[in-house]
């Protein structure tokens, strides 16, 4: 799973089964790019970061379309404060990151922004899934994989009724799910915040390894669907 997902900064589509939380308020803050408690992250904060990728990206030769590179970092930072945070609370050790491995994964100097969020998050939802006490899938929960499941092959996993337990017995299920509604009660209570011109941050929990890739569980936290967001890289930073 680590190589997967150190490799998401190329921002492919999630199909995330998600629970969403719209937290919007950074507004209220001009400047504010997104929060959780007391920490803030502003938008020079995500105008410095983005501009020394983008010179690590033209140093390697990968310069790219990173049209929403801004709120990518965004969504990064303020998941990896949620993460930390919980992983803290609940006191769960998630041992060394290896800031080299995923460096050599992405391509990327490992002093990188892109770099250490991706290896910080991957190595506290993989530290934390293992933590989290398992919970029984509801058949909500199984009906909503299979569809997400059923919609990325074509159509070609078979009737649900049977495919269900098959799903139900996947590899860590009862623990991504127990960590999504975690993570759902802990944004809410620490206060996690993004400004809806960042979009909403999307976080898998659990996915496939097979082609092709499907995101059974994860958490959506930010702005409510549709609200506008950050798509271009603007000379000057967004203000509030």
């Amino acid at each position: 799973m680590q190589g997967v997902r150190l490799r998401r900064f190329v921002l492919v589509a999630a199909l995330a089964v998600v629970a969403g939380i719209g937290l919007a308020g950074c507004q209220n803050q001009p400047g504010t790019a997104g929060y959780v408690g007391s920490v803030r992250f502003t938008d020079a904060d995500i105008e410095s970061a983005s501009t020394h990728v983008q010179a690590d990206l033209a140093a390697t030769n990968r310069a790219a379309g990173f049209g929403d590179l801004r709120s990518y970092l965004l969504q990064r930072m303020v998941l990896n404060e949620l993460l930390k945070r919980y992983a803290s609370e609940q006191k769960v050790d998630v041992g060394t990151i290896d800031y080299a491995a995923a460096a050599q994964s992405i391509g990327l100097p490992e002093d990188d922004a892109i770099v250490r969020l991706s290896a910080e998050e991957d190595a506290y939802v993989r530290a934390l899934i293992n933590a989290a006490t398992p919970v029984t899938p509801a058949e909500s929960d199984l009906r909503a994989i299979y569809d997400k499941a059923n919609l990325a092959t074509g159509g070609n996993i078979g009737p649900f009724d049977q495919v269900k337990s098959s799903i139900a017995a996947y590899p860590k299920l009862g623990n991504a799910l127990a960590l999504k509604a975690a993570l759902t009660e802990a944004a809410k209570r620490y206060g996690v915040a993004i400004s809806p011109r960042y979009g909403a941050a999307e976080l898998p929990l659990l996915q496939t390894t097979g082609q092709p890739q499907v995101e059974l569980v994860g958490v959506t936290i930010g702005a409510p669907s549709g609200s506008p967001a950050v798509t271009d890289l603007p000379t000057t930073p967004p203000t509030g």
